[in-house]
């Protein structure tokens, strides 16, 4: 599935520009709406990757 995904993102470059938006957006926003500065927003970066990689798994 994965596999899928990925060729469809590198065929279309607004799939390829929605999939980096989908990893870096969220956690972004996320710290933004907490106020994090400095480099606590890579705690909130790495737990929503965590997150969407159990969903992937889940989803297998």
């Amino acid at each position: 599935m994965l596999e899928s995904i990925l060729s469809y993102a590198n065929d279309h470059a607004w799939a390829g520009w929605t999939l980096v938006g989908l990893l870096f957006a969220p956690p972004m926003l996320i710290s933004l709406a907490q106020g994090e500065r400095g480099i606590s927003p890579i705690g909130t970066m790495l737990g929503w990757w965590a997150l969407l990689l159990i969903v992937a798994l889940l989803l297998a």
